[in-house]
C-alpha cells in the first residue's frame, strides 16, 4: 500500500480581530444608526437607569457660555473684519498653496 503526502511551502496566518474591553459598547468610528437604536432599546429594557443628577450638579446651567440655536444669532456676531495686512497675509498663503496644485 502506498500513501501519498503533500507538503506545502505557504503558511497563513489569521489574526483574529481584538476583542474589545468588557463591558465595553458596540460602538464604531462611523455613526450606525441601527446599532444606536438597539443599544437604547436594550438599555431601556434592562432599566436601573438613572432619574436624577448626581449630587453637585446644578439642575440648570446660566451664565453667559450658555446658549441655545433659537437666540444665538442675537447675542454674537460672527463677522470678523479684516484689515489690508491681514487680507494680504491670507492672499500670500493662497498664492504660496496655488504654486504647489
Amino acid at each position: 500500500m502506498t500513501t501519498t503526502t503533500t507538503i506545502t511551502d505557504t503558511v497563513t496566518w489569521v489574526t483574529p480581530a481584538a476583542r474589545p474591553p468588557p463591558g465595553q459598547p458596540d460602538i464604531s468610528y462611523a455613526p450606525d444608526h441601527e446599532n444606536w437604536q438597539a443599544r437604547v432599546k436594550r438599555r431601556l429594557s434592562e432599566g436601573g437607569l438613572p432619574t436624577t443628577l448626581p449630587a453637585g450638579f446644578p439642575e440648570q446651567l446660566t451664565g453667559a457660555a450658555v446658549w441655545d440655536g433659537a437666540t444665538l444669532a442675537e447675542k454674537y456676531d460672527w463677522t470678523f473684519v479684516l484689515n489690508d495686512e491681514q487680507l494680504a497675509e491670507i492672499d500670500r498663503a493662497v498664492a504660496y498653496f496655488r504654486c504647489w496644485w
